[in-house]
């Protein structure tokens, strides 16, 4: 099961990256699909960007966001200010997107399916 929602996942965050590194002028290196439970995606200084299979579940304007917010990171491996006017060019919405993000996370962390997945129960 997990290996289905992975490469279902997988997809479609190609499709994203694509799309944004086009226009945020980036190129990532591998991108990895893994099952975690404290973050939502990352990005490491080699430019590999490593997304949360609990992202299938949220909406996709979500899953736009969090593409972008790792892309960002190519250029900036922080959160400062420039960090955030980069996010804010190809996401203009990302506060909101943030404020989400922290509601599902704690959607998910409940359901027990998901706990099951993560071998937690």
């Amino acid at each position: 099961m997990v290996s289905l929602l992975r490469e279902r996942l997988r997809k479609e965050l190609h499709e994203l990256i694509g799309e944004y590194s086009r226009k945020m002028d980036v190129e990532p290196g591998k991108v990895y699909v893994r099952l975690g439970r404290s973050k939502w995606g990352s990005c490491s200084s080699r430019k590999n960007l490593s997304f949360n299979l609990r992202l299938i579940v949220v909406p996709e304007n979500l899953r736009r966001y969090v593409v972008v917010h790792e892309l960002a990171h190519l250029k900036h491996l922080n959160h400062f200010k420039a960090f955030w006017e980069l996010v804010g060019r190809s996401y203009p919405d990302y506060k909101t997107a943030r404020m989400e993000l922290k509601h599902w996370w704690r959607v998910v962390e409940l359901n027990r399916y998901w706990r099951w997945l993560e071998g937690r129960e």
